[in-house]
């Protein structure tokens, strides 16, 4: 596997922040947003892996090479 991007980093920081945060959100609130919210967090880091991953097959495994 390559080298994690930046963003992919503070993407899987930001959900690892975010999972026990949502257990603040008023009770009546909780299932719906926390569903809602995590599924979008969880959607896009899976996003920038799959960028991450094509990039770096594209390069043939350098970073910072996009060229096909």
């Amino acid at each position: 596997m390559s080298d994690p991007t930046p963003l992919f980093t503070k993407t899987f920081d930001f959900i690892t922040w975010l999972m026990p945060a949502t257990n603040h959100f008023p009770r009546s609130q909780r299932f719906l947003v926390t569903e809602r919210l995590l599924g979008a967090a969880l959607d896009f880091q899976e996003l920038v892996l799959e960028a991450n991953n094509r990039i770096f097959s594209i390069s043939g495994g350098r970073r910072g090479s996009q060229t096909p």
